[in-house]
């Protein structure tokens, strides 16, 4: 099997023997639990380095070769799992290279100050060249249960009305909920590649389609319809 690092979590396989490249110390604990889990055998992992993985994690210290598998010491935390002593020097360097910011840090969650504290711990910034577009339809998850795309899509544009309304952290929980369910129905689509002359509703960087069922055939999603082959990927 070849696969991006998507592999890394939530999958559960068994391999014998694995390769990878170097990223994060983090990434590669995780994709080692993917070799020998049923521990009937030895398994065995290796690590080249082809792509720089800081063309992924941009801004991220962790990428850097000295927090890397390239260091023989990291190569012992990674080996022994001392991964207290990893964080520590993660920390540190975070705290030296922060001391501004990393103070208002703490007095924003000395305060609750929720929105702030949002802001500061953003891990990815929105691609303007990607636009999600969203499909209504009536499905069933996977435990049978029915859910109206429509009703769902309702159910946020009323959560964004009430935004000032509510406390922040209720609000938050709340929007959290229903962006999971949203996912049934989000696709992300690049700009460049879309082909779309109508649409019934749009928010932010989604697009809301109500006949989403037309855009499928045989229940299966039929992407010529929105642009080009290629240039969508279901969330």
């Amino acid at each position: 099997m070849i696969a991006t690092q998507v592999i890394e979590a939530g999958v559960d396989l068994d391999m014998d023997i694995s390769y990878k490249n170097i990223s994060k110390l983090d990434s590669e604990e995780q994709f080692i639990g993917r070799i020998n889990r049923s521990c009937k055998r030895k398994g065995i992992t290796y690590f080249f380095k082809i792509d720089d993985a800081k063309t992924i994690y941009k801004n991220d210290i962790r990428v850097d070769s000295e927090f890397t598998v390239e260091e023989e010491n990291m190569r012992e935390i990674l080996i022994n799992k001392n991964f207290g002593d990893y964080y520590n020097k993660i920390l540190d360097v975070t705290k030296k290279n922060n001391k501004a910011t990393f103070k208002d840090f703490l007095e924003n969650i000395a305060d609750l100050n929720y929105e702030r504290i949002a802001k500061h711990m953003k891990l990815i910034d929105e691609n303007k060249n990607i636009v999600q577009v969203y499909l209504a339809r009536t499905i069933k998850d996977v435990n049978g249960n029915v859910i109206n795309g429509k009703e769902i899509w309702q159910q946020y544009i009323n959560l964004l009305k009430m935004r000032y309304s509510m406390d922040y952290a209720e609000w938050k929980v709340n929007m959290s909920i229903i962006t999971s369910k949203m996912n049934y129905f989000i696709y992300q689509v690049n700009k460049a590649n879309l082909e779309l002359k109508e649409y019934n509703d749009k928010m932010g960087n989604i697009i809301y389609i109500e006949d989403g069922d037309k855009y499928f055939k045989k229940d299966k999603f039929n992407r010529e319809m929105l642009q080009g082959v290629g240039g969508i990927d279901f969330i």
